[in-house]
């Protein structure tokens, strides 16, 4: 039995790790009804139970050691490599799905995984290839996913890799993927400082790299003072003081939305001026506007002006250009769409890519970062992705 250090039990991530222990109860109690009508024997349960409990004293552990997971200099950690090394080749995965060294959104590729879990008495096999950088991770908290609003992202990142290893069909191999080709039999995944795995589909989840603006004191904040979704950060501002800092006429659909969370200033930043019509729109919405550039952020989210001005709000709010970093994607040759906004990679709405038997799903695969909605991408994405092996043979 495990026993658990009483210094490991302050700050721990309480609601998870009740909920985990939640798991755990309802694991044994239904451990004859696992036996009796799934044929799950008592050694795939035990195994289930002690992914859950790792996972808790992970949350446990990892509140009570951590003084700040973030990196002190925001995005200078983004090109950092996680390097995974395999002991032993295993065979070839039915389908494949990763992440790469830069943030994607981890729950699109739990989604995913965990709709094969789901379905896991199919004996498909699925490897999970992960380097280990969420884009949200510069974020204290996560808000907008019905079960787990205020969760640390950590976190709940922690309870679904427990999860979804309860599967004997799942493999996860902590490494980063540097490239992709095809094969006669599907496809070769190259991977850094390790043995080439192969697998009959893809399930890209890799995530976008966030552009932010070249604005001194702007990237240290990023995620805790200086956010781009209202939805995901706006209540917590509490009705306090909003500033939009723009980088391009985007800066509009934010500052029109934001008056609902709290009075709003519009930073022109000398990146943007509205015309007479958008003025209006803004007046008419409460939203004051201050033209000139900022020089840099510094107190909690205070925007200091080029005329040394500094104007202090509770929270501030811009618009960053996402990129898909991936480079499996465009050497499979994967379609890219463009716009304002940044680039992601182009699929249907079964998240099919332009190249067959390819598919992706989170923020690499939409625009608008949400977690509930990639891990609504991730679980379509797999769903996809095994029919295709399903209706491929008949």
């Amino acid at each position: 039995m495990r026993v658990l250090p009483a210094r490991r039990v302050r700050g721990l991530g309480f609601a998870q790790c009740i909920e985990l222990l939640r798991q755990i109860a309802e694991l044994h109690r239904s451990q004859a009804l696992h036996q009796q009508r799934l044929g799950l024997g008592q050694r795939v349960v035990k195994r289930r139970v002690d992914h859950l409990l790792d996972a808790a004293l992970g949350i446990l552990g990892g509140a009570a050691d951590r003084k700040d997971a973030r990196p002190a200099h925001g995005f200078m950690d983004i090109e950092q490599r996680h390097r995974g090394q395999i002991a032993r080749q295993r065979p070839a995965a039915a389908m494949a799905f990763f992440r790469l060294h830069v943030a994607g959104f981890f729950q699109a590729r739990h989604g995913a995984a965990h709709d094969h879990g789901i379905g896991g008495q199919h004996l498909r096999q699925l490897l999970v290839i992960d380097a280990g950088q969420r884009r949200n991770r510069f974020a204290e908290h996560s808000h907008g996913f019905l079960t787990q609003d205020g969760s640390r992202a950590a976190d709940i990142a922690a309870v679904a890799r427990a999860q979804i290893l309860a599967y004997d069909t799942v493999q996860w191999l902590d490494a980063r993927a540097t490239g992709a080709r095809r094969t006669e039999e599907g496809f070769a995944i190259d991977i850094e400082g390790g043995a080439t795995r192969r697998a009959k589909r893809l399930i890209l989840a890799s995530g976008v790299v966030d552009t932010l603006p070249d604005l001194p004191g702007l990237a240290q904040r990023w995620g805790r003072q200086v956010f781009h979704c209202p939805y995901c950060h706006g209540y917590e501002l509490q009705q306090g003081r909003i500033g939009v800092l723009a980088t391009s006429e985007l800066a509009m659909h934010q500052a029109l939305l934001l008056p609902d969370w709290g009075p709003t200033t519009l930073l022109l930043n000398d990146r943007f001026t509205p015309d007479a019509q958008q003025r209006a729109q803004l007046q008419a919405r409460g939203v004051q506007i201050e033209a000139g550039a900022v020089r840099e952020i510094a107190g909690h989210a205070d925007a200091v002006l080029a005329d040394g001005r500094v104007l202090a709000f509770d929270g501030l709010f811009t618009a960053p250009q996402s990129r898909v970093e991936s480079p499996v994607a465009r050497a499979l040759g994967c379609e890219i769409t463009e716009n304002p906004m940044g680039a992601v990679i182009q699929t249907d709405a079964l998240k099919a890519t332009s190249v067959a038997h390819v598919f992706a799903c989170g923020d690499a695969a939409r625009f608008g970062g949400s977690v509930p909605l990639a891990v609504g991408d991730g679980t379509m994405a797999g769903l996809a992705a095994h029919r295709s092996l399903v209706f491929a043979a008949h």
